[in-house]
């Protein structure tokens, strides 16, 4: 099951505001390699407790990342696959710390 036919299935404990944010970038985004991601370790975590779910904090670092992705200009060196949603953001500070890098280069 893909990620866009999970966020059919809205959960009770949604922040609508991460509806939004998916149903946003599942539309306009030109890869949500990371959404999809963030989306199949929510529902892993779903099966473990209905609270579990994906925060908005998680889904606005997952599209940064998306952004960093789409735009070509960043490899996947710069941009690592997370390996549990907590790191997302130590991922956004190195990429940050890439982009600073190629602005001042």
């Amino acid at each position: 099951m893909t990620a866009r036919a999970i966020f059919s299935g809205a959960q009770d404990n949604r922040d609508k505001r991460v509806e939004l944010l998916q149903k946003y970038a599942f539309k306009f985004f030109p890869s949500t390699k990371y959404l999809n991601y963030a989306v199949q370790v929510e529902n892993y975590t779903l099966q473990k407790a209905a609270n579990l779910v994906l925060n908005v904090d998680g889904c606005i670092g997952t599209l940064f990342l998306d952004l960093l992705h789409s735009s070509s200009l960043f490899t996947e060196v710069c941009i690592p696959v997370p390996s549990r949603l907590a790191s997302v953001m130590s991922y956004m500070r190195h990429c940050l710390f890439h982009i600073s890098l190629h602005a001042f280069a």
